[in-house]
């Protein structure tokens, strides 16, 4: 991946420092290796901004012995990537963060997992990578409270290191209250990967796609099973959030590699379906933060006056606190398009709306102003007829 004009050649290195400032700047090029350039406007942040928070040769200086933290977000669309909140957050509090994958077609939820493998195949080993959403997650930092942050990242490594105690080579992947994705009621536990050799034996579908639709509530009571006794076995009891979601992920490189390798997920695939199989297969491989303490996902199925926005104001760092495991997750997810949920996290930790928030202020906004254009219209021909 880099910066290149002409020839894959120029894409052998990861950073392509050199090349992004003779190349880059002046071209205004797009993270990714293409054969034109590409103009986006004035709001694109430049690649140092948005990439790197550090000199080049800090930040991948495999020779520290001390464990870092590097947020990946997939993001096809380069505007929306320079506008998320997310994105802003970590610079301000200098956390390394790399936005992946623009410029690059969306085919599925797949398209991610082969999208990421390059990019971690350059990381450190000794770096903690958290694998993001990146349009309906926040930091659990508060925009006046930034220095907060190293808290909140150490918070985050410590859980790390104790959720894979006694599992090595193991990667965390946050755990919901809300199962399970259309594919899964297409097949059964077990059904994506061959017992005894561990290789695809069957393709998940695309959740949401084509004949891929929800297939009935009774063929989803394996997989919550599954799921229940995992728990079960894992914290020796029951909550809510039993259910893999794969849209925060955490694991040092070569562990996620390797489980991308196992998953061998094509591009069309649901990512959720294959993961829980794969957990299903490999249990000491993918573990689930059952306890929110490094991913805080809300209930958007309860919608927000039910509850399901599950975090409060910790009035001593500024940011959130869970408020049934009373934990500070430093990522904060919002899945199921629980705008209420999010536009609240946002007021709570002092942030500016992002793409999302924006559309929906902005769609918000015009309708107000319609109301009033037709209310002053109203008036006025109230006032000519008289």
């Amino acid at each position: 991946m880099g910066f290149c004009k002409k020839g894959i050649t120029k894409c052998d290195s990861y950073g392509l420092k050199d090349h992004y400032e003779k190349w880059g700047v002046k071209s205004r090029l797009i993270w990714g290796c293409r054969d034109t350039s590409i103009t986006l406007g004035e709001e694109v942040l430049r690649l140092r901004d948005l990439n790197s928070h550090k000199d080049e040769g800090e930040l991948y200086d495999c020779k520290k012995s001390v464990v870092k933290i590097h947020i990946l977000i997939f993001e096809t669309n380069a505007k929306k990537a320079s506008i998320m909140n997310a994105v802003h957050q970590a610079k301000e509090a200098g956390i390394d963060l790399t936005v992946f994958g623009t410029g690059s077609g969306f085919n599925g939820f797949g398209t991610k997992w082969n999208v990421i493998k390059p990019v971690l195949q350059k990381m450190c080993p000794n770096t903690l990578i958290a694998i993001v959403d990146g349009r309906d997650v926040l930091l659990n930092i508060n925009s006046r409270n930034v220095a907060s942050g190293i808290d909140a990242v150490n918070n985050f490594i410590n859980a790390y290191k104790e959720i894979t105690r006694g599992a090595p080579g193991a990667v965390v992947m946050s755990a919901e209250a809300q199962c399970c994705v259309a594919a899964l009621t297409f097949a059964a536990p077990g059904d994506y990967f061959h017992s005894e050799t561990g290789a695809r034996a069957k393709r998940a579908c695309a959740s949401g796609e084509g004949a891929c639709l929800w297939n009935g509530d009774s063929l989803k009571v394996g997989w919550e099973d599954l799921q229940i006794e995992l728990a079960k076995e894992r914290i020796g009891a029951v909550t809510p959030d039993v259910y893999l979601n794969a849209g925060l992920v955490a694991g040092l490189s070569n562990d996620l590699l390797y489980v991308l390798e196992l998953a061998s997920m094509a591009e069309f695939e649901d990512d959720q379906a294959v993961f829980t199989d794969l957990m299903f297969r490999k249990d000491d491989l993918i573990i689930l933060d059952y306890g929110q303490e490094m991913f805080g996902n809300s209930r958007w199925t309860m919608g927000f006056n039910g509850g399901g926005c599950l975090f409060t104001r910790d009035h001593l760092s500024g940011g959130v606190v869970h408020t049934e495991t009373r934990t500070k997750p430093l990522f904060l997810h919002t899945p199921g398009k629980f705008f209420t949920c999010f536009d609240f996290l946002i007021e709570e930790l002092n942030l500016s709306h992002d793409i999302k928030a924006n559309e929906q202020s902005r769609q918000v906004r015009q309708l107000k102003n319609y109301k009033n254009k037709k209310n002053k219209k109203n008036k006025k021909n109230k006032k000519n007829k008289k």
